[in-house]
């Protein structure tokens, strides 16, 4: 699996707030979306 990207989220998530898990969220799906159009680094 060379190609594999992970999507790094940053722990711990089970005592943020709700602005905090959103907050994680965003930066988890700009990862995605680097991976999905290929960017050379997410």
């Amino acid at each position: 699996m060379d190609a594999l990207r992970p999507v790094v989220v940053t722990h711990p998530l089970s005592t943020l707030t709700a602005e905090q898990l959103d907050a994680r969220a965003h930066e988890a799906a700009s990862q995605v979306l680097a991976i999905w159009q290929g960017a050379a680094s997410a």
